[in-house]
């Protein structure tokens, strides 16, 4: 572990020397650190856009197998009372994507989906279709809104009557509920009349027909399809952006190794952002599709198999064993290596501190004046006085052991 870590801090000092200096010890001056941080953002900016063009070409599982398409095969909530206020609701939601221009393309959907698609897009820019559709839905908008009032009143009815109020305000209240029950049943039979223009319409009928003959095995074909459409639309989305993200990955790494061995300052430096730049959403990307798949399928899946097997409690433990992990790694990282004891005889040499309590020391004292620890020794090496516990010599530079 701690060979890993050795190695993951020597890539990261390179990385930031190369991200920092224009040179062999010439650090980037702040006005230039600006404009090729501000050259990121646009680098940056410029990747997701062309992410997002580039994988647009895709057809998502929701475009293959449209919301329409699910509602016309499945038919989860339908029931001989309500077919007909779905069929209308269909073709009127049709109607207004054809409005809005977002009527769909054909060739993009799963194959069963097209005739269903193409005859519900029919019926959307068929004006004859769609007046009976209005009127038939506006009747039946008007006659929900009335049951509402129909039902206030009749409960205000029922406590003016119970309550012994005056009869002429009971009368009132009678008046008022019977008014209402005449014009809610006069709509119902204008619904039932529109209803049944609605049945006899022959192209209506025919979309009926067509749905009401698609089966069991249409319905499962079309769950397996939006199954496997869901499972690999990421995998396949992953693929399409790397198509578009590693060829410049490769062209800014040769840039790079190229203008780094040849010692060309300004280029290694501009390379090495654009490097760093181009590798974000890469891994970025990587790391969404890893979630969309373990998370939300795998783990799913395994925590249904212990719900099953009434173990749910097993996925705390899994829980314990991960958090505890991860904290003691972390506290390995800090301890051993952000704040060793080597990083810090660094900062109090630095500084000016005591090696042993890390008070400040006046300029020139060898010894500190509240602990007394005596900060300097002879070096083995060239016998000049250095820094107890320094890496290096601060006279020759030979490393040694602290002392």
């Amino acid at each position: 572990m701690s060979r890993i870590v050795a190695i993951i801090q020597r890539a990261s000092n390179n990385a930031r020397q190369n991200l920092t200096y224009a040179g062999e010890n010439e650090p980037i001056g702040k006005a230039s650190l600006i404009i090729v941080l501000f050259l990121d953002f646009l680098i940056l900016m410029a990747l997701f856009q062309g992410l997002d063009d580039h994988t647009s070409q895709l057809t998502s599982p929701e475009e293959y197998i449209p919301s329409s398409c699910r509602e016309m095969v499945l038919r989860e909530d339908w029931n001989s009372t309500n077919e007909r206020s779905k069929i209308t609701s269909l073709i009127r939601s049709e109607r207004n994507a054809q409005d809005y221009g977002d009527s769909g393309r054909p060739t993009d959907h799963y194959p069963a989906c097209i005739p269903l698609l193409e005859e519900l897009r029919s019926l959307g820019g068929d004006k004859e279709v769609l007046a009976l559709v209005d009127a038939r839905d506006r009747l039946d908008d008007e006659r929900d809104d009335l049951q509402g009032k129909l039902d206030d009143v009749k409960v205000s009815y029922d406590t003016t009557q119970a309550g012994g109020q005056n009869p002429a305000e009971v009368a009132k209240v009678r008046q008022e509920y019977e008014a209402t029950l005449n014009r809610f049943n006069h709509l119902t039979v204008q619904l039932q009349t529109m209803d049944a223009a609605v049945d006899k319409n022959e192209k209506i009928a025919a979309f009926r027909s067509h749905i009401g003959a698609l089966g069991k095995s249409d319905q499962e074909a079309i769950r397996e399809a939006s199954r496997s459409g869901h499972f690999w639309f990421p995998v396949k989305v992953l693929l399409m952006q790397l198509s578009f993200l590693l060829p410049l990955l490769i062209g800014f790494y040769f840039w790079f190794n190229r203008s780094f061995k040849k010692g060309r300052g300004i280029q290694t430096l501009i390379s090495s952002h654009l490097l760093v730049v181009t590798a974000i959403p890469v891994a970025l990307k990587l790391f969404w599709m890893i979630y969309d798949i373990l998370p939300k399928r795998l783990l799913k899946q395994l925590w249904e198999l212990l719900l099953s097997w009434n173990l749910v409690a097993l996925w705390h433990y899994g829980v314990i064993l991960v958090v505890v992990a991860v904290a003691g790694y972390l506290v390995y990282f800090f301890q051993k290596k952000l704040f060793s004891h080597e990083k810090l005889i660094e900062r109090r040499i630095a500084k000016g501190c005591c090696l042993n309590c890390g008070k400040r020391l006046p300029h020139g004292d060898a010894a500190c004046s509240s602990c007394g620890f005596v900060q300097q020794e002879p070096c083995s090496s060239c016998g000049g006085t250095t820094y107890k516990f320094a890496k290096h010599c601060r006279c020759c530079g030979v490393e040694r052991r602290a002392g």
